[in-house]
């Protein structure tokens, strides 16, 4: 029950950050209400974002990334490729982030969307992966 839920929850989240491909000029106000929606979970800079029909997404390329990330490994999990991932691994999933974040900080190269939102696909499909065994693991517990 709880994986379920937390699936459904990563679904609807990740289809309320593409609601704005949907949207015309008439429906701004949706479109308003879902930046204030995302704006605690990310910073929402225009220059850091994708845009679609004039509308910038509510989160920015690299939470894109992650969120796609948590797809993907939905998708993987329902044809069971999963694998025990430990928290090293965990933390190892956030190197290529933080390499590209400390670089872009360093000035060493420009910001760029499309590397920012891989390494979010990287790191968000291995949380999901880590989320989901340590639900797993916790219920299995409990059952016995």
């Amino acid at each position: 029950m709880l994986k379920m839920l937390f699936i459904t929850f990563s679904i609807v989240w990740f289809a309320g950050i593409l609601i704005p491909m949907l949207l015309n000029e008439n429906q701004i106000d949706y479109y308003y209400f879902l930046k204030m929606l995302y704006s605690p979970v990310c910073h929402q800079n225009p220059e850091k974002s994708f845009f679609y029909n004039n509308f910038q997404l509510p989160v920015c390329a690299r939470c894109f990334g992650i969120y796609l990330g948590l797809i993907i490994a939905i998708i993987g999990v329902q044809f069971n490729l999963r694998n025990k991932i430990s928290l090293r691994f965990l933390s190892l999933s956030l190197l290529p982030m933080a390499i590209d974040v400390a670089l872009y900080q360093l000035k060493i190269y420009t910001y760029n969307k499309i590397v920012s939102a891989f390494t979010g696909i990287t790191f968000g499909s291995i949380l999901f992966l880590f989320i989901f065994e340590s639900i797993t693991e916790s219920v299995m517990e409990k059952n016995k």
